[in-house]
This record gives C-alpha cells, structure tokens and sequence, in this order.
C-alpha cells in the first residue's frame, strides 16, 4: 500500500532562524599537547566524565514549534504538518504520538506513506493543525505493531521534530519511502534517541539546511551498522553533542563533509561508538566550539584521530576528551587552552 512521494502538494512559507552567542577569544597562549605515545603524561587525570545515562529520558527543553511548513527554495512540499512531540512526559510514558492506547515499544516498524487511504480501526490525527492531515494507525502483525504515519503527497516534518522516535525501543526498520519531508526542520534534538534494536536507517533523503540541533539525534541506536549522513547539510547546526552516541555497532562513519563552523557544542560527539577504528575530522571547523568533553571517549577500538587542525581558542571543557581510548595510537596535535576543564581527558589511553 506504500507509494513514493515526489513533492505533489503547494509549498508553504517560512523557516525559523536562532543563532547561538559565541564565547570571546582567550588571551593566554595555549599549550601545544602532542598525540604520541612518547607524549608526557599531562598531569593526573582522575574519573571520567558522566557520560548520559541512557537508560533515562533527555530533559524537555523549549523548542520551536510550527503548524505550517517553511519555505523551500528548490521543491514543493506537502502541507501536512506532523504534531510537535513537544511534552516529554509523554515520551517518559511510551505514548505514540500523543496517543495513551499505543506503547513506543510496542511498534517494530514504521512506515511513512503518501495517502490518507486504508486506514486501520483507531486511526488518530497527528497533524500539527489537528484538521486531519496526517494520520497515525497501527496493523498488528506476528512480530508487534507496524505504525503508518500518512498524508495526501506526503508528511512535512514540523519545525520541532525533536524526540519524535525517542525511546521506540524494539523498532527496528523505520522506512521513510521519500515521504517525509524534513526541509523545515530547525530540531532533530533526540530523535532516534534511544531506539536500542533499529538495525536499518536510511536518512539519504532528510533535508536539514534548517537544521540548528542535532545533539542526541542517534544517540543510543546500538544496533545501527551502518549510516549514511552525507547528506546532511549541517551549515546551520549549532549542537552535536552526543549526536552518535552509544552507536556501538557502527564500523564507520564518513562525517568528512559536515560543515561545523557554527558549531559550539561537541561534547561526546562520538562517545562509545566502540566499533570506530579510525575516523577523519580533519575538515571540522572547530572554531565556535566550547565543549568537547567526552567527545571520543569510550571509542575502544580507536586507533588514530588527527585533531591538528583543530582550533580549541574557545574550548572551556575538554573533560575525559579520550577517556577508555585504549587502542589510541595518536591524536596528532591538540592546543590545550590553559585553565580549562581536562579532568580524565586521557584516562584509560597510553598517556595516562
């Protein structure tokens, strides 16, 4: 029953827009730190940072919210506008898009379509306009629920998409079948936060020149082997904290094209994602960024990172940067800004 979409409906107007202020430079010249295994011990590093504790919710924070779609300048997209998950209780709760007779972990599957058309018993309106729009239902079938999400042409992804699938804990495929357009998204905060069984992902399609946070968007999605983020525009993203964190299965990660110059918050970027063994961040304009604690740790299987080209002029926190790196060979060189947090930043690594 499933059909591609290919833009039918009119596109409607305007995207949100927040900017991020940025820290003032420092004035102490920082110390040069050499990532080699003949490197001195850089003092004594203590505990590891606490890394988020995925067995909870992320905390509710206000978002953007839209009821129309932004403008895109290149396509036309639908004038269905999917809900705001904007009340995390609910998300604490298992609730399927707003719905208390639907548990999260319940669904296995999820499939976007671009018809209002067969429509299983207690379907309910999930439109951000609550006119009917895009509808939610779920098919029983031997391994658990299979939720359809749909609307005529397509489902627009509201300005707020954070946590949308967050905590779906057994699904494990989520098909967007080009039918779900994310041009307007400004937050994609947690979005697959949580989702421990999702074995396949294919994200070819998002949109994301909007995008301003990506923090937690795959945190947690352990059994992920594989994801392809080349697509990603992410000119715009001023958050990637934990954005792959605890993708323990992925065996690689090609993140050579993003875009990070406004960037402020790294901290456990790439924390525990244990299958990683090397990792090119070599074109990351770090420039904006204050917090990088965490950002490597647990990266076991990590063998060498180059981080020379990396301007740290505004780091505060480099807290337990590579904690548990224990196959580290080299960092390259890092600038250590004096007086900033480096507590547990090479516990666990060659230089400890």
């Amino acid at each position: 029953m499933r059909k591609k979409c290919w833009g039918k409906s009119a596109a409607v107007l305007l995207a949100a827009a927040m900017l991020l202020g940025g820290c003032g430079s420092k004035e102490e010249k920082p110390q040069e730190a050499k990532g080699t295994a003949e490197q001195e011990e850089p003092g004594e590093t203590p505990e590891a940072t606490e890394t988020p504790d995925t067995t909870e919710e992320p905390e509710a924070e206000e978002e953007p919210a839209a009821t129309e779609a932004p403008e895109t300048s290149d396509r036309e997209i639908p004038e269905n506008v999917l809900r705001v998950e904007e009340d995390y209780s609910l998300i604490r709760d298992n609730f399927v898009l707003g719905n208390s007779a639907v548990n999260r972990e319940s669904i296995v599957l999820v499939d976007f379509v671009d018809t209002l058309e067969g429509q299983g018993e207690g379907a309910w309106d999930v439109s951000a306009a609550q006119d009917g729009s895009v509808m939610a239902w779920v098919t029983q079938e031997p391994a658990g629920g299979h939720l359809y999400i749909g609307g005529e042409g397509g489902v627009t992804a509201n300005e707020n998409s954070a946590g949308l699938f967050a905590q779906y804990a057994n699904v494990a495929e989520i098909r967007f079948n080009g039918c779900f357009y994310t041009d307007a998204a400004v937050s994609m905060r947690d979005l697959f936060w949580g989702c421990r069984n999702l074995a396949s992902l294919d994200v070819t399609d998002f949109r994301t020149e909007n995008l301003q946070r990506a923090d937690s968007m795959f945190g947690s999605c352990e059994k992920l082997t594989q994801l392809d983020v080349s697509s990603f525009d992410t000119s715009q993203v001023q958050r990637m904290d934990g954005m792959f964190f605890g993708c323990k299965s992925l065996t690689s990660l090609d993140v050579t094209h993003f875009d990070t110059s406004q960037v402020t918050d790294m901290a456990e970027l790439f924390s525990y994602c244990k299958s990683l063994t090397s990792l090119d961040v070599t074109n990351f304009d770090t420039s904006q960024v204050t917090d990088m604690a965490g950002m490597f740790s647990g990266c076991t299987q990590l063998v060498s990172v180059d981080l020379s080209g990396f301007d740290t002029s505004q780091v505060t926190r480099m807290k337990s940067m590579f904690y548990e790196c224990e196959s580290l060979q080299s960092y390259g060189s890092l600038a250590i800004p004096p007086e900033i947090d480096v507590e547990g930043m090479f516990t666990g690594t060659i230089w400890e």
